[in-house]
């Protein structure tokens, strides 16, 4: 292996004297990731950049040899989005396109190539670019202009297998034999099918709450235990047109408390069954918990979410219950201010339809 050209050489000092400023442009440039990737839920595990050590680059410049470094070497600033999901990764990077100008020439998509190959191993898609004009109208992104970031989007497990395969293949140094490189490659495709298999347990899901969903249109199963799906199917019957789990999950933006933290809030108020559930939706005092909540919202009350529901359904049977397992929508003043209102004559209805229920 030859040694440094004197243009590496004299671009690797300048890059360790600039090292700490290039750290705190790939902590901006992990910030601008997120920020782009904050508006939905894209199932993103984690948001990680680095700063190219400079011992890495020193030995990518001894093996490639660049001619300009400073423009061919383009993972100066890297950023690593980890998503749950390989579904998730088109996208994400569809995402990001939209916040760079994208260096097509250098960006990749490493699926491609084993899908062509019919081959298992390091599947990741790469984006290379720099922050867009667009993204850049906002003053915080401004020290990222013109600085090239590279951006590796992949799965949980492919990253699982993309670091160990680094720790045990390529960091080494050693020359493997096939039959090692064959049992590499057997591994990715164990966890190809692993993901698979996720997938499909996920669908499973959807069409266990859809069968649910059939049996309530029915008027069936009443009294059997809710879980998170069957109460995610009753209230998808009840009021098909409002948000729910599944629809806002569809379009990237789940709600903020799931369906099981609220089976489980409806069990500690004893309210343990799609009958029991509806009853309690049917009584007055709640149905104006309801209306009140809509009118704050500027919404009609069947456009009022299913978690919202449910919340209202705790807070009016049991303040301190529903203080407990929904917080996070206590910052919203539309729902905080209906219990805010609550005074003596609504404790008293309670009591009353308390005692009616129990007849």
């Amino acid at each position: 292996m030859a040694g440094l050209s004197p243009d590496n050489r004299v671009f690797l000092a300048h890059y360790a004297e600039a090292f700490r400023e290039k750290e705190q442009l790939a902590q901006l440039a992990t910030e601008f990731v997120g920020e782009a990737l904050s508006d939905r839920d894209y199932g993103v595990h984690l948001v990680e950049g680095r700063a190219k050590s400079v011992d890495s680059l020193r030995v990518k410049l001894l093996l490639k040899n660049y001619s300009d470094p400073a423009v061919q070497v383009t993972d100066q600033i890297g950023v690593r989005v980890i998503t749950y999901y390989g579904s998730k990764v088109d996208p994400i990077a569809s995402r990001l396109r939209a916040y760079l100008t994208v260096d097509v020439k250098n960006s990749l998509d490493k699926r491609e190539n084993m899908r062509n190959e019919g081959r298992f191993g390091y599947r990741s898609v790469h984006i290379v670019g720099t922050p867009s004009r667009n993204s850049l109208r906002d003053g915080r992104w401004a020290r990222l202009r013109g600085q090239t970031i590279e951006v590796q989007v992949r799965s949980l497990l492919d990253h699982v297998w993309a670091e160990i395969e680094h720790e045990l293949s390529y960091k080494s140094g050693i020359r493997h034999e096939v039959a090692f490189k064959r049992r590499f490659s057997a591994m990715a495709g164990m966890l190809e099918l692993l993901e698979g298999e996720f997938l499909q347990l996920r669908a499973q899901l959807d069409e266990l709450t859809d069968m649910h969903r059939d049996t309530y249109s029915q008027r069936r199963e009443r009294t059997v235990p809710l879980d998170a799906a069957r109460l995610t199917a009753l209230l998808e019957v009840l009021w098909p047109d409002a948000p729910g789990w599944r629809r806002r999950e569809r379009v990237g933006a789940p709600l903020p408390v799931s369906a099981a933290t609220c089976t489980q809030a409806l069990t500690a108020i004893g309210v343990t069954t799609a009958r029991e559930l509806e009853y309690t939706l049917n009584l007055r005092g709640c149905q104006k918990f309801v209306e009140s909540y809509a009118s704050n919202s500027g919404l009609a009350a069947e456009e009022v979410s299913h978690l919202v529901m449910t919340a209202i359904v705790v807070g009016y049977r049991d303040d301190k219950a529903m203080r407990d397992f929904f917080a996070p929508l206590l910052s919203e003043a539309a729902f905080s201010q209906i219990f805010a209102r609550t005074d003596d004559s609504d404790a008293s209805a309670r009591e009353g339809e308390s005692a009616e229920r129990g007849k």
